[in-house]
């Protein structure tokens, strides 16, 4: 098709209502304190930004249960932090939200605060934390599950780790060998559980369900997600 074909005019129109239909698509939002990572200090995190706190919740290797992680790093002059925030659910979809934020160290003692509320953090080695995020990201980009955007924007902050100089073994699925889905309080369960079906088929998963009436079906576990999506997330898009 050439510049001057008069359908091109369609097409770029069509093209912009697209553009535009994507853009009013939900993002998930973080409600956490701090603000937007400047570039210039992006292209120096390995370099001169040492890792500071790296913190996972306790129970991370519970089968099926969603693992909160906080990568931080900081500048040795200034003080000031800059953290990347992953929800890795283990059990099927992977890196399920995320971000990456510049706080003064006030503000990041307030955001670790608010997730100690929900969950008990504890200490862990970078390495880890990189091998946490990787592995659930393989495991359900097999399931046919992708990334959230947000949450691949905050990578740069895992620079430096070493997933594979890890040896601790990060739990998948149900521990028996199959995806676990517990479902969490914005998903899209019908279109994650027909991505199952496509990817391993009927019977080649677990899955617990809130009830449509809100309450769970699975007691404790549903909460659990339930609270770990909520300590820092506002808004969220389907999975999948």
């Amino acid at each position: 098709m050439s510049p001057g074909d008069p359908r091109m005019g369609k097409k770029r129109h069509s093209n912009t209502k697209k553009r535009s239909a994507r853009k009013r698509q939900p993002r998930r939002r973080h409600n956490a304190p701090g603000r937007r990572v400047p570039s210039s200090v992006l292209g120096r995190l390995q370099r001169q930004w040492p890792f500071h706190e790296v913190l996972v919740n306790e129970n991370w290797q519970s089968s099926g249960g969603l693992t909160q992680l906080v990568v931080s790093r900081r500048a040795e002059e200034s003080g000031d932090i800059v953290a990347g925030i992953f929800l890795v659910d283990l059990g099927c979809l992977g890196l399920k939200n995320g971000f990456l934020s510049f706080l003064d160290p006030g503000e990041f003692g307030q955001l670790v605060g608010g997730l100690r509320e929900t969950q008990a953090m504890v200490a862990c080695e970078p390495d880890l934390a990189a091998k946490i995020v990787l592995t659930g990201l393989e495991y359900a980009d097999n399931l046919g599950f992708k990334p959230h955007p947000d949450a691949v924007e905050a990578f740069p902050v895992l620079l430096g780790a070493d997933a594979s100089a890890c040896d601790k073994l990060v739990p998948l699925g149900d521990g028996k060998g199959k995806p676990l889905y517990i479902s969490g309080p914005h998903d899209n369960v019908k279109r994650v559980l027909a991505t199952l079906d496509r990817t391993v088929g009927p019977g080649g998963y677990e899955f617990i369900v809130a009830g449509t009436d809100g309450d769970a079906l699975s007691g404790k576990a549903i909460e659990d997600h339930d609270g770990f999506e909520d300590a820092c997330f506002e808004e969220t898009t389907d999975p999948g």
